[in-house]
């Protein structure tokens, strides 16, 4: 990653075009840690006890790095982007519901410079239930815009406009635990950036994992999950801005449970690569989850 954060755009050949570009791209970088959050058993949550509630404190890592964008055509050009995003995740449940808190800390880097701060804060909140082997959330996702936005600057960490939709998580335990099945689906409303007088297009993404629980000393579920984005274009003042986006992903994920050594604590690590895009960045994220029940 050292040596691919070296290389620049020369901001004097950044055409209209290329800047379009550039924006498709920062918005590809900064989906995944919105959309893309989890891993396998998605739907799993932990032991209440003689509490009545569980609380779980979830921190990502994420890196994400392009310097390929696809127009509609298949065609590609260079836009370099990367991303690092350490995302704070607070979960608490009760019997049959859940809520969630989480909170970005990003260092995105583009056209020769590089900038810190807070994104935006995602929330979480709905049903989540057991039926024997199978795990099901239903909630409702709210985006609220709390990252630093600037109507000057090509790339932001903050978006100024707020997104909902309904989210749904699905596991389903096979072979007694040995394997899971897991789905997800997200599909968001995005409204409008009085800053820039622009809507987002809506966006449905959904997740397909498949893991093999094993032993290695510590149990540790290995798998393969497939991701897919679809976006709609952009309005802005009326009017279609750029272009639909497709982006599907392809990666290994592993969950292992180091409970023998800490109580609660698991680590996911993950990587996933783009394999299909079109007027989005081909992006590769690093992701690794660091997860605490208490």
């Amino acid at each position: 990653m050292a040596h691919a954060r070296g290389k620049r755009l020369n901001l004097r050949m950044m055409t209209p075009q290329r800047v379009l570009a550039v924006l498709f791209l920062a918005c590809a970088a900064l989906a995944p840690a919105r959309l893309f959050a989890n891993n396998i058993q998605t739907a799993e949550h932990p032991a209440f006890g003689d509490k009545g509630y569980a609380l779980q404190f979830d921190n990502r890592a994420l890196i994400n790095y392009s310097d390929t964008f696809v127009n509609a055509n298949g065609t590609t050009r260079q836009a370099i982007v990367s991303q690092d995003t350490w995302q704070s995740n607070f979960r608490a449940f009760i019997p049959g519901w859940m809520l969630r808190v989480g909170l970005n800390y990003t260092h995105l880097q583009q056209s020769g410079g590089g900038r810190w701060g807070w994104g935006d804060t995602n929330l979480e909140a709905g049903a989540s239930r057991e039926f024997g082997n199978t795990r099901l959330r239903a909630l409702l996702y709210v985006k609220a815009p709390t990252g630093s936005y600037d109507p000057a600057r090509t790339v932001n960490i903050g978006s100024a406009q707020w997104d909902m939709g309904p989210e749904l998580y699905l596991t389903q335990y096979l072979f007694d635990k040995k394997v899971d099945i897991d789905l997800y689906s997200l599909y968001s409303f995005r409204f409008r950036n009085a800053q820039n007088d622009t809507t987002p297009g809506r966006e449905l993404c959904y997740m397909v994992t498949a893991a093999y629980l094993v032993n290695v000393g510590v149990p540790v579920r290995v798998g393969v999950e497939h991701r897919g984005l679809f976006g709609d274009p952009a309005v802005k003042a009326g009017h279609h801005s750029g272009l639909a986006k497709r982006t599907l992903t392809l990666g290994p994920v592993a969950q292992f449970n180091l409970a023998r050594f800490v109580p609660g604590l698991s680590v996911w690590p993950a990587v996933f690569f783009d394999v299909e895009n079109r007027n989005s960045a081909r992006t590769t994220q690093y992701f690794t989850r660091l997860n605490y029940n208490f």
